[in-house]
């Protein structure tokens, strides 16, 4: 129903007229004279109820204001879902929310990171909606920054521009993964879009020789411990620093690591005397299996200095980081004869792509071993 209301100042009386007279008349109440208020108003009913708003300072925007709550009710009765067309920003901000209280600290600074960047390099999309983000805008993106120089001349990695791109890909698929969506599924115009061809990267890892060299300059307790496990398991150095003597269970190291992931490491005979020793000698008691020294209620911190680099140098060993004892483990791992998938579960991969990229320095040992298979070929 469209309507008018006639008002009395004097005693407050209302009147619903569905046809408004020039002469409203008076209030039957105290007799004074009525106005009819500025606006029409709309009346309506759903599920029983009775619902009404105000439709403009004119009879056709009322009636335009009617027909569109009308179609709005006949398509939630008819399970007709209106379409959400979601500002980029909002979704943006919304989706950082979130993964600040869901995604690991380096997670969502990598997000927030990689989002600024964007922003600033495609000014565009901050006036754009979700459903209006086209693969041919992350396609351009994508060519413009990896053209991008720096100071130096040097231009980007294919692996920071897809870390961009990936970020902008994970937005758009978080707001139609909610409930309700910010976007459906179907006007996601950016799955598929390809990231670039990535190379290997370094790796670096110890030889034999190398791994106790380096454990003969770790002269303290903690830092021992600390390379000991990466070496014994693969975990990175949050994981090795965090780790609780209650997630080592029945010859299993049981972990959250990056990403979420449930990593079920055993443990070996190598770490689990270490692990003996290391508690046995240990002037303090603490949940941490490497507590903090300052206090032993807390784990040490990531980004704590205790000493690894030192150690390094004073092992002659160049060009060395903490995180290369992961990759050590891996390629001892796989030359000694392990599974590559049996591998990807340990260290957390979430594809075994990810995980193939240690085969080729696998294939070098191989080629040694073969070179070495055929120089030795009439020996004795």
């Amino acid at each position: 129903m469209v309507y008018r209301i006639a008002y009395c100042k004097a005693c407050n009386y209302r009147r619903d007229d569905a046809k408004p007279k020039k002469d409203v008349g008076k209030c039957p109440r105290c007799g004074n004279p009525l106005i009819y208020l500025a606006n029409w108003y709309i009346r309506y009913q759903y599920r029983g109820k009775q619902y009404r708003a105000s439709g403009g300072p004119t009879k056709a925007l009322a009636e335009m204001a009617l027909a569109t709550k009308k179609r709005e009710i006949y398509e939630k009765k008819m399970g007709i879902e209106k379409e959400p067309s979601t500002p980029w920003l909002d979704a943006k901000r919304l989706f950082l929310d979130w993964s600040l209280t869901n995604k690991a600290k380096g997670t969502h600074k990598m997000y927030l990171s990689c989002l600024g960047t964007v922003e600033k390099n495609f000014p565009e999309i901050k006036r754009m909606h979700l459903d209006e983000i086209e693969s041919g805008d992350i396609e351009a993106y994508k060519n413009k920054r990896i053209q991008t120089k720096d100071s130096k001349g040097k231009g980007l990695e294919p692996s920071t521009v897809n870390r961009e791109v990936t970020s902008i890909k994970r937005v758009l698929s978080w707001a139609a993964e909610q409930n309700p969506p910010l976007l459906l599924p179907v006007n996601n115009k950016i799955m598929g879009v390809d990231l670039f061809k990535e190379n290997p990267g370094r790796i670096r890892y110890l030889t034999d020789k190398e791994i106790p060299a380096l454990l003969s300059q770790c002269k303290t307790p903690h830092l021992k411990m600390a390379v000991i496990l990466a070496l014994e398991t693969g975990l990175r150095i949050e994981g090795c620093l965090t780790l609780l003597w209650s997630e080592i269970k029945d010859g299993m190291i049981v972990k959250k690591v990056k990403g979420g992931t449930i990593v079920r490491v055993p443990v070996t005979n190598a770490l689990r005397e270490a692990l003996d020793d290391f508690r046995r000698q240990s002037a303090v008691l603490s949940r941490y299996v490497i507590p903090s020294p300052v206090n032993p209620s807390k784990h040490m911190g990531t980004d704590a200095d205790f000493g690894f680099q030192t150690a390094v140098r004073n092992a002659g060993i160049e060009d060395f980081k903490f995180h290369d004892l992961r990759h050590t483990f891996a390629t001892h791992f796989l030359t000694r004869g392990g599974d590559i998938r049996v591998l990807q579960e340990i260290l957390g991969h979430s594809s075994v792509t990810m995980t193939e990229k240690y085969t080729h320095v696998v294939d070098e040992f191989k080629k040694k071993q073969m070179q070495n298979f055929d120089e030795k070929r009439g020996d004795g």
